[in-house]
Formats: C-alpha cells, sequence, structure tokens
C-alpha cells in the first residue's frame, strides 16, 4: 500500500516506521535500502515479496570471471524473505536459453514444484528474458574483485532495471552443484594450484 509498510503480523505508517528503526539501531547496526519491485514479467512468480537470482562466479587468473550455476530464487505466501527456510523455492535455470527446472522447496518438507503453488504460473520450461542481464551483472561485479576466487552474487530484476543485491563469498556449497560437474571442481581446483604456484615464486 501506499506509505504503508508491513512485516508479517505488522504494518506501519511512515512515523511507525521511523520509530521502529530507532528502536532497532540502538541495539545494532542496519543498512537501510530502497524498497524495489518485480518486473512484471516476474510477477506470476510471487504474490507481493521479491524474488532475487544467486549467480555463481569464479576467477580464472588468466580468464578472468567465469559463469558457474545460477539459481531463482522464488517465495510462497508473503514472508519477510525469499530464502529455503521461510518456505521459499529455488529453481536452476540455464544459462545458455534462460530456461527454468522445476523448483525445489525444503520446508516444511522436500517438495518438487513445476507451477508456483500460488498462482499457477509454469515453473519448469518457462523462459527469462532477463538472464543475459544478470548473469552479465555477476561478470561485471566480479571484475572488480580478482582476488577472489568464487562469489554468489544475490541479483534482482526490478521495475528499473537489474540491480546487485550482494556477494557471498560463503555462498552456501550445495553438494548437488558438484555432481556431474567435472568441469566445475577441476577449474577450482585449476586456480588454486595457479594461484599456489605465482605466491611460491
Amino acid at each position: 500500500h501506499e506509505n504503508k509498510w508491513s512485516q508479517p503480523g505488522r504494518t506501519f505508517d511512515e512515523s511507525e516506521l521511523c520509530n521502529y528503526l530507532r528502536q532497532l539501531s540502538a541495539a545494532g547496526r542496519y543498512l537501510l535500502q530502497p524498497a524495489v519491485c518485480n518486473h512484471p514479467s516476474l510477477a506470476g512468480y510471487s504474490v507481493g515479496p521479491m524474488l532475487s537470482f544467486r549467480i555463481i562466479t569464479v576467477c580464472d587468473p588468466k580468464r578472468g570471471p567465469l559463469l558457474v550455476a545460477g539459481y531463482l530464487t522464488l517465495p510462497r505466501g508473503n514472508p519477510a524473505t525469499n530464502h529455503e527456510d521461510y518456505g521459499g523455492m529455488v529453481a536452476k535455470f540455464d544459462m545458455q536459453t534462460g530456461r527454468l527446472d522445476a523448483a525445489f522447496s525444503y520446508v516444511p518438507a522436500v517438495e518438487k514444484h513445476c507451477t508456483h503453488p500460488d498462482t499457477g504460473a509454469v515453473i519448469e520450461g518457462a523462459r527469462l528474458d532477463c538472464c543475459p542481464d544478470v548473469l552479465e551483472l555477476a561478470l561485471k561485479a566480479h571484475r572488480s574483485f580478482p582476488e577472489v576466487v568464487s562469489i554468489g552474487w544475490d541479483i534482482v530484476y526490478t521495475t528499473k532495471g537489474v540491480y546487485l543485491l550482494e556477494g557471498n563469498t560463503l555462498w552456501g556449497l550445495d553438494p548437488g552443484l558438484f555432481l556431474g560437474r567435472t568441469p566445475y571442481v577441476r577449474t577450482c581446483l585449476d586456480i588454486y594450484d595457479a594461484r599456489r604456484a605465482s605466491s611460491s615464486v
């Protein structure tokens, strides 16, 4: 709603929000960021909360940043976050075609979702037109940190385009990422070997 902010169980007007933030800041540090909205092309995958992309990159000393994997995190219901711990779903997508695999959720139980349980929108096989921009932003960001081997980037696609939320050096290694992905493991080992050799010279 216009000039209203909400979280599960609570709604604030502008004055109430400012007072609430003052109370929080007395106990710790917080980063206040502008609110953003999902791009209309993603509207079928959420009833309100933001979706986010998690893009994994590695940085090869000779070739520069390389794409490893891409995921779309989809919220269910109206939680404070789309995280899996809050019932969110994760769908891997093909970085060449932009097409989504089926999504999986882990709370309250492991489930496979070919369509969004809230909206009925098709997930499996759907094509994401924003993928080239999302992937390029991840590569561009990693070029600023060539000394970091691997980063998991959180990116959102908004009404104003793609935006980078954050980069994670500890991005939650999923064992499934390594199964059948020998080239990724080989690349990481080559990078570490090259850096170890250069540091010993």
